[in-house]
């Protein structure tokens, strides 16, 4: 008997888009599948397209819940999947064999507690618009580092690592994924298989765009909460001036797009104060000097940014680019950490 996989897929009001992703969970050749769907109180027609279209769909958790962490704990409590892991509502699985693969990978790396793959993109109405790709040995630093690149969908978890770690945190709703995969990594192993595994759906819809601010503080909580410890691994403790940098440009670029040219400068000076390369990066000179132009003209910049952030050609662009927070120094030639 082959193992159960589970997906969780937390919704709310997702009829939009959940169609595609029940489609990609369908259309798996895995036998041993389940996909639990943990609905927060959705007023569309969600759950009748998951009752019409969801042929895989083993049981779904009414609401209302807290956020999504209270949501995702939910569904991992009721899977009973050896492999488990989260299918956002408006993401999906990278071709018939997604699954397939992460789960040959786990059988055939006992070491490994966490597999990924690379993640295509697409815009809010599902045109390609290029792929983000990942190291095999994308762990902590990176997490800490690039905020550009998180692997989310098409991933999967061994089931032992939850009684572990013990799920999302519920003090996170919008990053509780960042603080899991960090916790992961001090107790465990990711491991990629350098195929594309997931579709990421880049819209202005998505909570973390809607919420902004939340998200932007919740990032910068959690990476200065791990880097405070003092049992940081060697391998974060010899870069800390680095990421200390990173996390403190993060935090100026959240403040731009807020709107408040105090912590913008008091963030960049921070960054700045760890590793004066970061004055080197073209956004530096940006935050910093709408920052100097006052409120009412950082919200134009900003607005006009984020509307280029969210523009088709613009996200096909920055697929293609490797543009990271931290500072140039982090790199070597090919954009992975030394």
């Amino acid at each position: 008997m082959p193992s159960l996989v589970s997906l969780i897929t937390p919704t709310l009001n997702a009829g939009r888009y959940i169609s595609e992703t029940l489609a990609s969970v369908n259309g798996q050749d895995y036998p041993a599948l389940e996909q639990i769907i943990v609905d927060g109180g959705s007023t569309d027609d969600t759950l009748e397209r998951v009752g019409r279209e969801g042929r895989r769909v083993a049981d779904v958790l009414p609401g209302p819940d807290s956020g999504t962490s209270e949501a995702i704990n939910k569904g991992f409590a009721r899977a009973r999947g050896e492999f488990v892991w989260i299918l956002n509502a408006d993401d999906g699985l990278a071709g018939s064999t997604a699954i397939s693969r992460l789960v040959g990978h786990l059988l055939r790396h006992e070491e490994a507690d966490f597999v990924f793959g690379h993640m295509r993109l697409v815009n809010g109405q599902g045109r390609p618009i290029g792929q983000r790709t990942f190291r095999a040995g994308y762990g902590i630093l990176d997490l800490l580092s690039d905020r550009r690149h998180l692997p989310f969908a098409g991933c999967l978890l061994r089931r032992r690592m939850l009684d572990t770690l013990g799920g999302f945190n519920p003090a996170f709703r919008f990053a509780n994924d960042l603080d899991f995969l960090l916790r992961l990594t001090r107790v465990g192993t990711m491991q990629g298989i350098g195929e594309a595994t997931g579709v990421f759906r880049l819209h202005g819809e998505a909570s973390t765009s809607r919420n902004i601010a939340l998200t932007g503080a919740e990032t910068v909580r959690i990476c200065r909460d791990h880097l405070e410890r003092p049992d940081l691994p060697r391998e974060v403790s010899a870069r800390r001036p680095y990421l200390e940098a990173a996390v403190n440009f993060y935090a100026a670029s959240v403040a731009f797009h807020v709107g408040t040219p105090r912590e913008v400068r008091e963030a960049l000076r921070q960054a700045a104060q760890a590793d004066p390369l970061v004055c080197k990066r073209m956004n530096y000179w940006l935050y910093s000097l709408s920052a100097l132009l006052g409120s009412r003209a950082m919200a134009c910049v900003s607005g006009w940014s984020r509307r280029l952030i969210h523009s088709p050609w613009f996200q096909e662009l920055n697929s293609r680019l490797s543009w990271e927070i931290c500072p140039p120094t982090f790199r070597d030639r090919n954009h992975h950490l030394p």
